[in-house]
């Protein structure tokens, strides 16, 4: 079970959220939680994702986490935007990233790739002149 606590001025009149990350972050969740209000088909009043943000949180994790594949679930606020990181996994499922096999593969390929090269460099004969 995850608990999301909110820790925003106005988390005093929010009650706190449970739930399990398992099954509401799956893209066919059939959790309450992953539907929408009737008035949130409105697009005037949502809030989508901000990548830049979570690119940036990316950034800040990667070396922190000391990971380079890791996925972190995010509930974005209705209204405000305000952007909840409810779950980070080390081993996530990649079933609502289409592009996952043909990034994976590259991601493989870079890092081949620049084993090799580095491996090459290192064992370059020095030549003096």
């Amino acid at each position: 079970m995850t608990t999301m606590f909110v820790f925003l001025s106005s988390a005093k009149e929010m009650k706190t959220i449970f739930f399990s990350s398992h099954d509401v972050s799956k893209p066919d969740s059939g959790s309450y939680l992953s539907e929408l209000d009737n008035d949130d088909s409105d697009s005037t009043n949502s809030i989508g994702l901000d990548e830049n943000l979570v690119l940036k949180l990316v950034r800040k994790l990667q070396p922190k986490l000391n990971l380079t594949m890791f996925g972190i679930d995010i509930v974005v606020e209705k209204g405000t935007g305000h952007h909840v990181v409810i779950d980070i996994n080390y081993f996530p499922g990649y079933e609502g990233a289409p592009s996952f096999p043909v990034d994976f593969a590259k991601y493989v390929h870079d890092l081949l790739d620049k084993a090799h090269t580095t491996e090459r460099t290192a064992t370059s004969p020095i030549v003096l002149s």
